[in-house]
């Protein structure tokens, strides 16, 4: 009888002793994260006697980790994790006995963390086509204007100041007259299209080199309209603006 009430003594006093730590509150630093960022967690107690207990805590997420309350660095318990997705967590610290120690005492403690995802940025607008400077082009109710593609401007073409030839490989130089040196024109180099009727004229060499001009092209009549929808070299603009006559 002796030895049994020896063993209730001491089994009654496990929690007895455990209770020397009280769970006070949960704090979170910070309250409110974004998804990735980590938070640091902390678990207060009201330490009245030795320091011996065990403690679960939840995360929120749906997993939970022991942690064994015996030193003094683990007053207050301090855990730091990382939270993936946004959404609002509970976290939880509950008195728990691991094996042959007693849960702390008190109640469980907890708060709610909040992991919240940027806004997201808004929609980048469209920059707006450059305005068009477009030259007016008489045409009588018999004109009949249609699209270009590249094979139609090969060859050579004039205006009043100037003579353009176009290349089968879409290369292009411009002369001062059509019996200028050719191996001296005032400027040159390729055509491209980008499948509509617009045409980028981008300068290799002379006047206007490495840069690149955006123009509407048509045939009215037979002849060929260039007009300026964007051109950074004015030389050029000034220039190709003028229709053009097959010669």
């Amino acid at each position: 009888m002796i030895r049994r009430a020896f063993v209730l003594v001491c089994i009654a006093a496990l929690p007895l002793a455990a209770w020397g730590q009280l769970l006070a509150n949960v704090k979170l630093e910070p309250q409110e994260i974004k998804p990735g960022a980590s938070v640091k967690i902390t678990v207060n107690f009201d330490v009245t006697g030795g320091i011996n207990c065990g403690l679960r805590v939840h995360f929120g997420d749906g997993n939970t980790q022991d942690y064994k309350v015996n030193q003094k660095k683990d007053v207050p318990l301090v855990v730091t994790r990382q939270y993936a997705q946004a959404g609002e967590y509970r976290v939880k610290a509950e008195p728990k006995t691991i094996g042959l120690l007693g849960g702390c005492g008190g109640r469980n403690q907890e708060t709610v963390l909040k992991v919240v995802a940027p806004p997201a940025p808004p929609p980048v607008a469209a920059a707006p086509a450059p305005a068009a400077q477009k030259t007016a082009v008489a045409a009588s109710s018999t004109t009949t204007t249609s699209e270009v593609v590249l094979s139609e401007l090969v060859g050579d073409w004039g205006n009043s100041e100037l003579f353009l030839q176009i290349a089968d490989d879409g290369s292009y130089q411009v002369l001062e007259t059509p019996t200028s040196d050719p191996n001296d024109p005032l400027m040159g180099g390729f055509l491209a299209r980008d499948g509509t009727n617009v045409i980028f004229v981008t300068n290799i060499y002379g006047e206007c080199a490495g840069q690149t001009g955006v123009y509407e092209a048509l045939m009215t009549d037979g002849q060929l309209i260039l007009i300026l929808v964007d051109d950074p070299c004015q030389f050029r603009a000034t220039r190709f603006e003028s229709p053009w006559d097959q010669v």
